[in-house]
């Protein structure tokens, strides 16, 4: 999963690089989750410098991030993540907060069914 920064400032600009950060972490987790049972579908976009940045996009980004929650489970140090018109270093914050806090969350659910297989339980 890539690096996910939520330190953003309202004095940084956010770029295509950016999106296609989160865009990768979505898609990222949201292959790990269909491994392991959970069915999303999250339709992503490959961001370039002259991709326009819409407010459709801003939703369906919000709402990726959401639904991988939605079908994972409720998260306690879960960030909301607001639905309104603007685009601002917290809400940004609160997006990579979010996907940086599923793949903790699926990471000890996986090292938690390490202790549960045939060596750990007597079986062998």
């Amino acid at each position: 999963m890539p690096d996910l920064n939520w330190d953003h400032t309202d004095q940084e600009s956010y770029s295509y690089a950016d999106l296609n950060r989160i865009e990768t972490a979505i898609r990222e987790l949201q292959e790990l989750l269909s491994r392991y049972g959970y069915t999303i579908d999250s339709p992503w976009t490959d961001w370039t410098r002259d991709t326009p940045l819409s407010q459709l996009e801003i939703d369906r980004i919000r709402r990726n991030i959401c639904a991988l929650q939605d079908v994972f489970c409720r998260l306690p140090d879960w960030r909301e993540i607001a639905y309104n018109s603007t685009l601002d270093s917290g809400q940004v914050n609160a997006w990579e907060w979010d996907l940086h806090t599923i793949g903790v969350w699926v990471d000890r659910m996986t090292a938690a069914w390490y202790y549960s297989g045939d060596l750990y339980a007597g079986e062998v």
